[in-house]
């Protein structure tokens, strides 16, 4: 069983991103009650792509996908909250105050774009290795 995730963009300095702990909490009381059937619709989506053969994987990797169920439970979701060419020298957001959520420990933050900021650039080998 996989968690069901829900994903919140936020593009640059979107004036909405001081509220998007109110956000994320207004959504995750709306989603509450419908968890199970949408946890159900994503995985019958997920199926319909496995089967049109969308996912450009290894046999075995597709047949292990096959497997997969989706949590029906709003305790198991995630919650990712994409931040693209967000400043992180801005005060905008208060990352803080997300750990306030009560649901905080399902909620991931993944900042993306297009490495902008000194610490999001790599050399070619560091990035190419892991490291």
């Amino acid at each position: 069983e996989v968690p069901m995730c829900l994903m919140e963009l936020k593009c640059a300095l979107n004036q909405d991103i001081a509220d998007v702990g109110g956000q994320l909490a207004r959504y995750y009381e709306a989603v509450k009650p419908l968890a199970a059937s949408i946890a159900e619709e994503g995985e019958t989506i997920f199926r319909q792509k496995l089967e049109l053969g969308l996912y450009n994987q290894r046999p075995e990797r597709i047949e292990a996908m096959k497997t997969l169920t989706f949590a029906r439970d709003i305790a198991r979701f995630q919650f990712v909250l994409v931040l693209v060419d967000y400043n992180p020298n801005s005060l905008m957001l208060n990352l803080a105050n997300l750990t306030q959520l009560p649901f905080a420990d399902q909620v991931k933050v993944f900042f993306g774009g297009f490495a902008m900021w000194q610490q999001n650039v790599k050399p070619l080998i560091a990035a190419a290795s892991g490291k």
